[in-house]
């Protein structure tokens, strides 16, 4: 497996990606994977009635990104969080430069 070290995030309370576009991703999944409706029915209630989805401060939730990267021979990029020492998949929070969720993986 490739590792890179992650660096510090920069963190912003403005966020580019709408609660509308949280949901058209959420019922696009929900489309192909009906059995699931029940885990995402919270997220959707939340994006349609709450603050900004994607912004760190909503609580009780908020959306995170991230991408699995697996190179042609199956390596698989991690990338270490330095603040937990444990390694993950790139992504996290969405920042305000992030035009959508792909994007912000």
């Amino acid at each position: 497996m490739f590792r890179v070290e992650h660096p510090t995030p920069v963190r912003s309370l403005s966020v580019a990606v709408t609660n509308n576009a949280v949901i058209g991703v959420a019922l696009g999944y929900i489309e192909a994977n009906p059995d699931e409706m029940d885990l995402m029915r919270s997220l959707v209630v939340l994006a349609l009635h709450g603050p900004a989805i994607t912004a760190r401060s909503t609580t009780p939730a908020h959306v995170t990104c991230r991408a699995a990267i697996v190179s042609p021979d199956w390596h698989v990029l991690e990338i270490m969080d330095s603040s937990t020492s444990t390694w993950h998949l790139p992504g996290g929070h969405v920042d305000a430069g992030a035009s959508s969720l792909l994007g912000a993986a």
